[in-house]
């Protein structure tokens, strides 16, 4: 998702352009505050050796795993308390991801089959 003055460019290359009000969420999801550490574990996947915390919990979060009530949707609330809770417990509260934005809870960030 590319944002500008103009509006927003999805990766599928839909575009909405700006209307002058606020009509389309936006969510920024960072892996900690600046003086968090950022933290990575040895994980086994196709394209690495290493995989950071945020980064492998916040793509389990797009497969489905953040999906509590199960209806093959992950709402923002979802997806921020899946990594939230996982990276927090797995860095000893060291490293604490953010969310803020212009959308509400229930904003899908993915639907899956």
């Amino acid at each position: 998702m590319k944002i500008t003055n103009g509006g927003v460019q999805f990766a599928n290359g839909e575009w909405h352009p700006a209307s002058g009000k606020e009509d389309f969420p936006v969510v920024y999801v960072s892996s900690s505050l600046h003086h968090h550490a950022k933290i990575s574990f040895r994980k086994k996947t196709s394209f690495s050796d290493k995989v950071y915390l945020f980064t492998y919990y916040l793509i389990q979060s797009f497969l489905g795993k953040a999906d509590v009530n199960n209806d093959k949707k992950v709402t923002a609330k979802e997806m921020y308390m899946y990594v939230r809770i996982n990276v927090a417990a797995r860095s000893n509260n060291d490293q604490i991801p953010i969310m803020f934005g212009r959308f509400s809870e229930n904003t899908v960030i993915v639907s899956y089959k």
